[in-house]
């Protein structure tokens, strides 16, 4: 899976679990996973996380770090971006 179609995989699941994805000020599009404290992930963030994230041999632990390494921070978005990835490696 090249970086472009990670990335619409990720935005696409993102949508179909009833997350929010919107553009955000830059114009980039961002998965909202807490809307209390608007933590969110942009497409940056997840073209930095291509291809590491999709390891299946990765631990949460591992996982967390890879999220917290490209977006400090934002804890709540683990769990949420955890999930995606799964269902990701599930349609592979």
């Amino acid at each position: 899976m090249n970086k472009q179609n990670f990335v619409e995989a990720v935005l696409l699941a993102a949508r179909e679990r009833g997350l929010r994805v919107e553009p955000n000020r830059n114009g980039q599009q961002q998965i909202c996973f807490n809307e209390k404290s608007k933590k969110s992930l942009h497409v940056r963030h997840l073209e930095d996380l291509h291809p590491a994230i999709l390891d299946p041999d990765l631990s949460v632990t591992e996982v967390n770090a890879l999220i917290q390494k490209v977006a400090p921070g934002r804890p709540c978005t683990h769990r949420g971006m955890r999930e995606i990835v799964e269902t990701i490696r599930r349609r592979r």
